[in-house]
């Protein structure tokens, strides 16, 4: 498209309901041919499509989000889209960031677009509340199809055979039967239940809203319908995804102001993420995360952003990851897929294909599709097969971020790092009331005690060993006594601990589990565990012991070759 081309000349030429839609905007549509040509490529889409109806009904949602100052963030492929960001609905320009539109709508595609939107976990209801009344009986929510496992199954059909009571987790059909008959007889019929329907439960956010009213012969109860995200899809209906996000709960708390306007470059927030400070950070908390950090050294969301796509799956699995940081100590540069974006590229760039041809080969890869992979395979270098990217086509139906979703989130983590360092009282008030840890009780309570938020306690009276023992968290600013972290004088390279444990994480792989085990040693101490073996034994509260130093990706741990349980001094 020429230069000679403005905003009004792309508008001007569509259906009148297209450019209804384009009233719309809440963004100035920037006068350079770039932006022109991708609003013009998306209208083409849009009106071709028949896609109006779904950029109006989540444009509806966010005026009224924005009307009453309500948060939102978009997750997913959506942020890839220029019309998402001119009506408000994402706060992610693409264009900017060199987001391809082939992620998230092709000219190749028909399948409606997927939207999926976080609003503050708690302010949900009234969004839906609103819905229901702007499209009274239009819309419904759709359902999971729970279906009968093995365990469940058993369960079942135990029942049918006169068991009473609470079958427990762990359970053999020969703990209630002795006749080898009757145990087959049980076992068969349970194993034909297996994979049939159990019972309908809630979809966690899609919404319909349908046109002429929701179909009678759907209603399950209320608004809920017997559709699953499946038959949405087959049915290339409008699903809309309205989804809970607490660490948007932790920020609305604190601060109103939009993800897109806390400063880019913060030296101080920069410095406590490098050091891997991400306690009370949510979407960012865990142990992966803060060596992931440790490991970048960011200084900006575009660095949270690329280490939430890093410890994905399809990007991690292999050990790409700690290749991945191993080139950056060394300043190399891996080519390998981070974003599942990133596979559109080299698919395109690969085959020669256009990016929409590309898009094809990379949902067949999704979804493990022998055939279009096979299609991808056949017209590749065989000398080829063996390059990281090509392997790491493979696992692209393991779960990993687009880069809008990741940008998106990482503007979030950035902006609850930014409270965390320059508002700790309203940051910690906040994290209390809204994040959902799995960190245990005592740790958010420390921290937010150490930052001046007063937390209320019914057994000052007591000890803080007491109170510990009574409410799993104790009052003030002291840590409990007996706890540390020191290098054992009389074993070189050997340290000895005794801490609190703050968070445990489990990994078994290839017939063998580790135990990941963060404890706490002083405010604001902590060091991570590695345990191999049989050293652990239960469900401690504190433990003491001794281990060796190491380092893992610029991350400090301690791996441990002794381990007790232990008490209070």
């Amino acid at each position: 498209m020429s230069q000679k081309y403005t905003v009004k000349d792309v508008v001007s030429q569509r259906s009148s309901r297209v450019k209804k839609l384009c009233e719309r905007f809440i963004k100035e549509v920037p006068d350079q041919p770039v932006y022109l040509d991708r609003l013009s490529e998306e209208l083409d889409i849009i009106e071709a499509k028949g896609f109006v109806r779904c950029f109006e009904q989540v444009s509806e949602i966010i005026s009224y989000t924005r009307s009453h100052g309500i948060p939102h963030v978009l997750r997913g492929s959506g942020a890839c889209s220029l019309m998402c960001y001119l009506l408000g609905i994402t706060s992610i320009d693409p264009v900017k960031e060199g987001m391809v539109l082939a992620r998230f709508m092709n000219s190749n595609r028909e399948d409606q677009p997927d939207i999926d939107i976080d609003v503050p976990h708690w302010i949900r209801p009234k969004i839906l509340e609103h819905l229901y009344k702007k499209w009274p009986g239009q819309v419904a929510r759709i359902s999971n199809n729970v279906k009968y496992r093995e365990k469940t199954a058993l369960r079942k059909v135990l029942k049918e055979h006169g068991v009473k009571g609470r079958i427990p987790k762990r359970f053999k059909v020969e703990d209630y039967f002795a006749d080898p008959y009757k145990i087959q007889k049980i076992k068969n019929q349970a194993e034909e239940l297996v994979g049939s329907h159990r019972h309908w439960s809630l979809h966690c956010g899609g919404i319909i809203v349908y046109e002429d009213g929701v179909p009678e012969d759907l209603v399950l109860q209320g608004n809920q319908i017997s559709l699953t995200k499946d038959d949405v899809d087959e049915r290339n209906l409008i699903k809309i995804d309205l989804l809970c996000n607490r660490g948007l709960s932790q920020l609305w708390e604190i601060d109103g102001r939009g993800l897109d306007e806390y400063p880019y470059y913060d030296q101080d927030v920069s410095d406590m993420l490098c050091r891997g400070d991400v306690i009370g950070l949510t979407q960012a908390e865990s142990r992966t995360m803060r060596k992931a950090f440790i490991a970048l050294q960011p200084k900006s969301y575009h660095d949270v952003a690329l280490a939430l796509a890093l410890i994905r799956p399809a990007a991690a699995d292999g050990g790409r990851k700690a290749a991945y940081f191993k080139s950056l100590k060394e300043e190399k540069k891996v080519k390998m897929l981070i974003y599942d974006d990133d596979a559109l590229g080299f698919i395109s760039e690969t085959l020669g294909c256009s990016l929409d041809e590309a898009d094809k080969y990379r949902r067949g890869f999704k979804k493990q599709n022998s055939g279009v992979m096979n299609m991808f395979f056949n017209q590749l270098n065989v000398a080829r097969q063996k390059e990281l990217r090509v392997r790491q086509l493979n696992d692209l139906n393991k779960y990993s971020f687009c880069k809008g979703h990741s940008l998106a989130y990482g503007q979030l983590v950035w902006a609850l790092a930014y409270h965390k360092i320059h508002n700790p009282e309203k940051f910690w008030a906040a994290t209390l009331k809204h994040c959902n840890s799995s960190y245990r009780p005592w740790v958010h309570r420390h921290e937010a005690q150490c930052a001046g938020v007063f937390v209320p306690t019914k057994n000052f009276n007591l000890s803080p060993s007491e109170q510990f023992l009574k409410q799993k968290w104790w009052s003030g600013k002291d840590f409990l006594p007996g706890c540390f972290l020191q290098e054992d004088e009389d074993q070189p390279g050997a340290w000895i601990f005794r801490g609190l444990i703050a968070n445990t994480r489990t990994l078994r792989r290839y017939g063998q589990s580790v135990k990941f085990v963060t404890i706490g040693t002083s405010p604001g101490e902590y060091i991570d565990l590695v345990i191999k073996g049989d050293v652990w034994d239960g469900n401690y509260t504190i433990v003491q012991g001794v281990g060796k130093m190491k380092i893992s990706e610029g991350a400090r741990y301690i791996e441990v070759l002794k381990m007790w349980p232990t008490w209070f001094s």
